[in-house]
């Protein structure tokens, strides 16, 4: 009997019907280390007695389909866990009476305490990746296998396994014997093969919707021909290719090359085929300009019934290094809009109110949604909130009419810290605060 954890036991984790809390696996430490005191064969090492255990546990696990960390992650768990619970062991009832302190009796009681309500809960050695790891095991079960590891995780412990899943034996059974057949194939010889696939087609008969489902198929490959014939448009081949291009950032050049390295792989003559760097420029720019009216025409049949704006401005460096100040805005409006939508980032001259007002408005006028704005989403730097000559404040103005101006918060926020900050510490005009500098 041990004051903290109570009486040993006696019974193999591995028979239990739930997954072994972290009392039941030091009850059954101590038990071990009550089997050694009374065993002829000698004693056992602290490792010996927590492999011992992880193997009773591991078997309780198997029997719950979750997948659990590697063994030797385990047995430290283990070990640290009686490591911890020795701990506690050496200060018996008598020994706490004699501290001297009352700070000392309460930090030692309140240790015992949090200790005693922690051995109460799962010890979970379930794998980290454990979810994904059932998700693409493609058992029927798997969703049934995750759930009762989270009511296993409560406090108390929610549901119980009850017999071993029949189907999940027999399922696992034909996997296995699929990978010993497919293990076989591969050294066998054309008189075997026949042989093989004639016993196999018997089997097919009588196979399931879960056998065609579970199927694990070998290394052979269906046969294709070695060659193919295709007709390439002449004149339009670097067009039909540069949404693809464009979409795997592939330069014209490159484009150009690609282009040029498949007819010739298929004998054509290059002299035949309107390839070059002005042509693949000329066709993609043609492409993109056709891909954008199909996007705008899609949009005016399927414009949402209201929209919020966001925009944003940015300084902007060129690959060359030239710099230019560009404002994005996009709209968004759910349920009417499911995604936002990006309407573009033009140029501006300037990050004023006014500029980035009039880049506004000239897209929300393109993409005519003007009359369906009800709300602004903007930072609250003074280009946008100014009174008088903010970007918000002007574009209300330009609609003629109030909408609602949701203000980004983690720059309201920021305000309320400025104001503790300089109530506390006081003004400081420095970009840098040495007291947050290591």
């Amino acid at each position: 009997m041990d004051w903290l954890i109570g009486p040993s036991e006696e019974e193999s984790l591995s028979k239990r019907s739930r997954l072994p809390i972290k009392s039941l696996v030091l009850k059954r430490y101590l038990h071990l280390s009550q089997q050694c005191l009374y065993s002829t064969k000698g004693s056992q090492s602290t490792k010996e007695k927590c492999e011992i255990i992880f193997k009773e546990l591991q078997t309780v696990w198997e029997k719950s389909n979750i997948p659990i960390k590697a063994e030797n992650l385990c047995i430290t768990a283990i070990e640290r866990l009686v490591k911890c619970w020795k701990s506690f062991k050496k200060i018996d009832l008598q020994a706490r009476s004699k501290f001297t302190t009352k700070k000392l009796n309460e930090i030692t009681s309140k240790r015992i305490e949090n200790f005693s309500s922690d051995i109460l809960k799962l010890f979970d050695i379930s794998a980290n990746d454990c979810y994904e790891t059932l998700k693409a095991s493609r058992h029927p079960g798997w969703k049934q296998d995750y759930q009762f590891l989270l009511n296993q995780r409560q406090t108390p412990q929610v549901g119980f396994m009850g017999r071993e899943d029949q189907a999940s034996i027999q399922l696992e059974k034909r996997r296995k014997a699929r990978q010993i057949l497919v293990e076989k194939k591969r050294n066998l010889t054309n008189t075997q093969i026949v042989q093989v696939f004639s016993d196999e087609s018997s089997y097919a008969t009588e196979s399931t919707d879960e056998d065609i489902e579970d199927f694990i198929p070998g290394r052979s490959s269906t046969p294709h021909p070695s060659v193919i014939t295709i007709d390439i448009p002449t004149r339009s081949i670097l067009q039909e290719i540069s949404q693809t291009a464009d979409r795997c950032n592939v330069s014209i050049r490159g484009q150009v090359a690609m282009a040029s390295a498949l007819i010739r792989s298929g004998g054509g003559n290059l002299l035949d085929v309107s390839l070059s760097k002005s042509t693949g420029h000329r066709q993609r720019k043609k492409q993109r300009e056709e891909k954008a009216k199909e996007i705008f025409e899609e949009w005016k049949a399927n414009k949402p019934k209201f929209v919020v704006v966001h925009w944003d401005s940015k300084l902007i460096t060129k690959l060359n290094g030239q710099m230019n100040e560009r404002v994005a805005i996009l709209v968004s409006g759910k349920p009417h809009l499911e995604t936002p939508k990006l309407l573009g980032v033009p140029v501006i001259s300037d990050s004023t109110g006014l500029s980035q007002k009039n880049a506004v408005v000239n897209l929300l006028s393109t993409w005519e949604v003007t009359d369906n704005v009800i709300g602004l989403v903007f930072d609250t730097t003074a280009s946008n909130t100014g009174i008088h000559r903010g970007c918000a404040t002007l574009l209300e103005q330009q609609l003629g009419r109030a909408v609602l101006w949701l203000a980004c918060r983690h720059h309201v926020y920021e305000l309320h810290i400025k104001h503790v900050w300089s109530a506390v510490i006081g003004d400081s005009n420095s970009p840098i605060e040495p007291l947050l500098k290591r």
